[in-house]
Order: C-alpha cells, then structure tokens, then sequence
C-alpha cells in the first residue's frame, strides 16, 4: 500500500514538472500567423478513439502548442445518450457504465484544469483505461468525486448537447474539426492536417514525424 501510495505521488509531482515545463516553451515563442482551432471529440474506451489521442493527439499537439497557434477543444461524450432526471441526469455511453465514469472524469478534468497544456496529457492518461480506479488519479480527489457524483454527470449531458449539434451529425469517434470543418484526414495525420492549415508554416511542421 505504501509502495502503491509513493508510486501515485510520482507519477503526480512527475505529471506537474511536465505541465511546468510544457508552459515554459509555451510562453516562449511571439505568435506569427493565422490561429488553427483542433477540436476532437472522443469516447473514453473507443478502440479509435485511443488509437488517436495516443499516437497523434497528445504527441502533435505538444510538439506544435510551442507555436502558440493552435486552440483545442475535447469533447468526450461520441455516442452516448444522456436524459435529465429531476436535476440530474441518467447517462448510457457505448461501450457500458465505465465509459460514462471515465467520460464524465474527463469532462471534470477539463472544466476543473482549465488549462489545455495541463488537461491533454491527463485526458491522454485516462483514455482506454477500464475504469475510474484504473485511471489512475486517485490522488486528484476533487476531480474524482466530480466525475463520481451529479456534476460530472450533467458536465457529460452538457458534452451532449454541444456533440448534438454537430453538422454534419457525429457518426464516428474521434470526430475531428479543425477550424470548425469536420476532418476525416487528420483521423490518420492529424499534424500534416494542422500544418497545412497553419500560414506561415512554423518550423515544428517542417520536422519529419
């Protein structure tokens, strides 16, 4: 137990210095250029979904955040179906009970976080994992009673609502947008897709992946 409990406390102060450092190169570049707004939308056990987030989104986006000219939004809720009951809300995501947990824990990450540069590596963490206890997060006890209680709850009905209103309609997750238009592409080159969206190109986008 001990072991475990130092063991959680590493990869917490591990996970802040990361965050820390990310910020660091984050302020050190002036923006040149046009602004490219990414937005995914995501489930927490999508084979496709993990696929993506793991081997494009979390890599892509902190090599190109350092330019200070690319905005994400993540939206993890995909194909779920959430209905108000009384002032709560009754939630079914696709792949079962678990995935609503870890939906609605990622959900109280980012409107919790806040901050991208910190919120994308946990969102990263927590996509695929089995369940809540799995996650990992244990020690970010805030968070976690948000994602078990009635706010993470109506944060994932509030996922809906936006995911909803997608044109063309969501029919597969990840849903990637990048200013605003949906993107098939970037599903299996999402940094090609933000460069060439990017004028002038940045020297991130030059680098071979």
């Amino acid at each position: 137990k001990g072991i475990s409990f130092i063991y959680t406390l590493e990869i917490f102060f591990s996970f802040f210095f990361f965050c820390f450092q990310l910020i660091k190169l984050q302020t050190s570049e002036a923006i040149i250029g046009n602004i490219v707004k990414l937005a995914a939308y995501i489930e927490a056990q999508c084979p496709d979904t993990s696929r993506f987030v793991h081997q494009q989104l979390l890599p892509v986006w902190q090599e190109l955040s350092v330019t200070n000219r690319i905005t994400i939004k993540i939206v993890p809720f995909g194909k779920a179906k959430c209905d108000p009951v009384g002032n709560d809300y009754s939630c079914k995501c696709q792949h079962g009970p678990p995935e609503c947990e870890l939906n609605q824990l990622m959900n109280c990450v980012i409107e919790i976080v806040k901050n991208p540069l910190q919120y994308v590596p946990v969102i990263s963490c927590i996509q695929g994992k089995r369940d809540l206890r799995s996650a990992g997060l244990k020690c970010l006890s805030n968070i976690l009673r948000c994602a078990e209680g009635e706010e993470g709850r109506r944060l994932l009905a509030e996922a809906g609502v936006e995911t909803e209103r997608l044109q063309p309609p969501l029919n597969f997750v990840p849903w990637i947008m990048i200013n605003g238009i949906r993107s098939s592409d970037a599903f299996y080159d999402l940094k090609k897709n933000l460069c060439d969206a990017l004028d002038p190109v940045p020297d991130q986008c030059k680098k071979q992946q």
